[in-house]
């Protein structure tokens, strides 16, 4: 049943309601502005000759006084034509064929939990796809006989140089020239072509035939800013990039930083880790080779209690006394008439491995020399333990350089995978956005050779 077209102009005097931006307003039916729709919801009160009226009353009078039958809630609004003001039941969503902002058109609109076979717009939307899918089809066998302008791509960004090159490849434009500089235009351009501009650049008139996605660019490339080097970016034609949503984007973007950054500090502090293992490395090398060779010295060492009862007999250029106590070293000193010089040093002294490196020097070490060591019970016992302490912590800390450079190596290669996954997201990215526009615009560069053509 067609729904009546009830003239609204003698039923009121004024009537206010608030507008869109909440501002209230009071108008007679001449004063509302033409196309105007507003909601019962907005509208607060009817001035009438007999007085003010709520306007749920005064629909009811309406629908009575021209023996209407439907319920209230099947009138949305009030519509306001060239002619005057009328009834208005709205649009039905499945009704909407499109919908038109100043030069955008949406051309299916589809409610979210309704993307199904039964619901008409998104059967609209597969009949449209179906029908540009035999379209292309049909392009794609007469594609050797078409002749194509060639395009001219200016961009600042040489980067995208290939990846734009093959997406025009792609729907058959082999002839695509991408220019990240002009020297003279005038040379370039010799014969008709159609000219993409992808950047913002000063005018230049270069062709009559332009198609600006500079502004559509910009956008592409914002999210890309600092998480990928766009010159790293290689495409792949084997690679089948599936449809993205913003929003999904900016999510595993966010998620992927996020890895990115952890492994990050991870290698960091991996690095400062092996660092210090280095530095450890080269004093244990050091102590290493000492110990081995005082660990032979001390097994051919002159025990103190013999020492000190042939002290007389023994005649020698050097020896070097070990012991805690001074007085004894002093003792033995005074007996040892027959040496020429001696050095005594209490071993017990070096309580830690990295404590022997004072042995490590060209004077004592000429003194660590079989039989010209004398040492007492508990120095040596004390010098052992320390020497076989120091192999031992040696042993560790190799171990600890060779499993801090594994790990070094495993998050590496994590990090590898990371920015890898990083890049197909790029991709991903650039893939749909830029096929989007290509789609938007399919019209428009065959509308461009055929008129030129």
């Amino acid at each position: 049943k067609r729904f009546p077209r009830v003239r609204l102009n003698s039923e009121f005097l004024k009537m206010n309601y608030r507008n869109n931006f909440g501002d209230f307003l009071s108008h007679s039916p001449d004063q509302i502005p033409v196309d105007l729709i507003i909601p019962f919801n907005k509208i607060e009160k009817f001035e009438t000759d007999a007085g003010e009226i709520k306007p749920n009353l005064w629909l009811k009078k309406i629908l009575k006084k021209n023996q209407i039958i439907f319920q209230n809630q099947n009138v949305k609004a009030i519509l306001r034509e060239q002619k005057g003001c009328y009834l208005f039941p709205g649009v039905p969503f499945n009704s909407i064929l499109n919908v038109k902002f100043n030069s955008i058109i949406v051309e299916h609109l589809i409610l979210q939990n309704e993307c199904n076979i039964n619901s008409p717009p998104f059967k609209r939307l597969i009949k449209s796809m179906k029908k540009g899918y035999h379209e292309w089809l049909k392009d794609k066998k007469d594609i050797s006989k078409r002749k194509y302008l060639p395009i001219f791509c200016l961009i600042n960004n040489s980067g995208l140089k290939d990846f734009i090159e093959d997406l025009f490849n792609e729907i058959g434009y082999s002839n695509v020239k991408i220019i990240s500089e002009i020297k003279s235009e005038k040379k370039i351009v010799k014969k008709p072509a159609i000219w993409l501009k992808l950047s913002k650049i000063p005018s230049v008139d270069i062709s009559e035939i332009n198609i600006d996605w500079s502004v559509d660019v910009t956008h592409i490339l914002t999210p890309l800013n600092g998480f990928v080097d766009l010159n790293e970016l290689e495409n792949s034609k084997e690679v089948k990039f599936l449809p993205i949503q913003k929003t999904e984007f900016e999510k595993i973007k966010k998620k992927l930083s996020k890895e990115e950054n952890k492994i990050k500090s991870t290698i960091n502090q991996e690095e400062i880790d092996e660092m210090l293992n280095v530095q450890e490395l080269d004093i244990f090398k050091k102590l290493n080779s000492l110990t081995q060779h005082l660990l032979e010295v001390l097994s051919n060492s002159r025990s103190w209690e013999d020492t000190h009862e042939k002290a007389s007999k023994i005649k020698q250029q050097k020896i070097l006394l070990l012991c805690e106590e001074e007085n004894y070293a002093a003792e033995l000193n005074l007996k040892l008439k027959n040496v020429q010089r001696k050095l005594w040093i209490n071993p017990l002294k070096f309580k830690k491995p990295e404590d022997l490196i004072q042995l490590n020097t060209k004077m004592i070490k000429s003194y660590l020399k079989s039989k010209v060591l004398v040492i007492d019970s508990d120095a040596k016992d004390h010098l052992e333990k320390l020497c076989k302490q120091t192999n031992s912590e040696y042993e560790i800390v190799k171990n600890n350089s060779k499993e801090t450079n594994l790990k070094i190596k495993h998050s590496k290669t994590d990090l590898s995978l990371i920015q890898k996954n990083k890049k197909l997201l790029a991709l991903r990215w650039l893939n749909v956005s830029f096929k989007q526009l290509l789609y938007r615009d399919r019209h428009l560069f065959k509308l461009i050779s055929e008129k030129v053509a």
